[in-house]
């Protein structure tokens, strides 16, 4: 059993909230925080028949891929499926969850289970994405403590720069205070002037885990009063949309074609472009992903494969002289929506139903 607002808690750990694209509705877009439920739906779409099958199979939350509302609505009407869908999860009690561009973004998300679905190798992000505010937080501890201190913030999730974790820097100085009479102070005695050696460490945070982070530094501290201070970055973390590999063999634009369709289940696979003869360094972004050509040209990438492609991106193609392979939107983001339901059934107190 979960609570759905732990249900959010958990998608917000494997894919934050805070990196979808600006504008895009992610979250709780219907339902009660506080419900409970025993068992959880994940599908690509929101549409009736999905929301029928959650019901049918006991579950009261469904966590879908596209949102179902994107815009503020005016009125409920039964002519118009959005309003049908939106009346079918408030009647049948079912808290409808969206995880759209911040699984997109995600490390492990879309694009890179769509890049291990075709096989791609020494895989790397590229392009524009998401991005999270990063703080730096500073105290001052007493030397002995420092070590203490560093392991509970790391714990909480600071210090992390890109593949290092624990990362902090701390610089010695000397602290002084004098305890009022009601103080309880770990050094020194009330009404004295003290004078301690201290480490003051800092460490990046992300700006999502300031509170945890806070609260485990301070139940590590030994002082009955911390200082610190909270700095906000100007660089904040980037996460890059797109993926871009190496297939394990070369291969000309017509088999990476065929390639993709087997790999996806998809036999109507479209090709277009002016690749190089053997296409080898492959970039991939599924869904809607035909405006990061230029990105993948500049990733190194051969050929870019995606689920739409419109025709003014079909000729630029052309003229920079790379591949576009159209797979599919809802085939190329299939693989991402599967292990969302897999990162979720490890992580959470209930039922996970694919329902794809």
């Amino acid at each position: 059993m979960i609570r759905v607002r732990e249900l959010l808690d958990v998608i917000d750990a494997i894919a934050p909230w805070s990196i979808a694209m600006p504008g895009d509705p992610v979250g709780l877009q219907i339902g009660d925080p506080d419900q409970i439920v025993s068992s959880v739906g994940v599908a690509m779409d929101p549409d009736k028949a999905k929301i029928g099958k959650c019901h049918e199979a006991e579950c009261r939350a469904l966590v879908v891929h596209h949102p179902l509302i994107y815009r503020p609505l005016t009125s409920l009407l039964n002519a118009d499926p959005v309003h049908l869908a939106v009346r079918d999860c408030v009647h049948l009690g079912i808290s409808l969850i969206a995880a759209h561009t911040n699984w997109d973004n995600a490390v492990g998300g879309v694009n890179d289970a769509l890049a291990q679905a075709i096989g791609l190798q020494k895989v790397e992000p590229f392009g524009e994405g998401g991005r999270m505010g990063q703080l730096k937080i500073a105290v001052f501890v007493p030397a002995r403590s420092t070590s203490k201190v560093i392991g509970a913030m790391s714990e909480a999730g600071a210090g992390l720069i890109g593949n290092y974790e624990r990362c902090a820097f701390y610089s010695e100085g000397v602290g002084t205070f004098r305890p009022g009479k009601a103080a309880r102070p770990h050094i020194g005695k009330a009404g004295k002037i003290e004078k301690v050696r201290e480490h003051r460490i800092e460490m990046i945070v992300d700006e999502r885990q300031l509170g945890s982070i806070v609260s485990a530094m301070i139940a590590a501290h030994p002082y009955e009063e911390v200082a610190y201070d909270v700095y906000r970055l100007e660089q904040p973390k980037l996460f890059p949309m797109g993926r871009v590999g190496s297939l394990p063999k070369s291969v000309n634009l017509e088999q990476l074609a065929e390639y993709v369709g087997l790999c996806l289940d998809q036999p109507a696979v479209r090709a277009y472009g002016r690749p190089p003869a053997r296409i080898k360094r492959v970039a991939v972004l599924g869904g809607s992903g035909g405006d990061y050509l230029r990105a993948a040209k500049a990733a190194g990438a051969d050929a870019l494969v995606t689920g739409e492609a419109r025709h003014h991106q079909t000729i630029e193609a052309e003229q920079l002289k790379i591949g576009l392979i159209d797979a599919g939107h809802r085939e190329t983001e299939a693989p991402g929506v599967a292990e969302l339901a897999r990162r979720l059934a490890k992580a959470v107190d209930a039922k996970v139903v694919l329902l794809d």
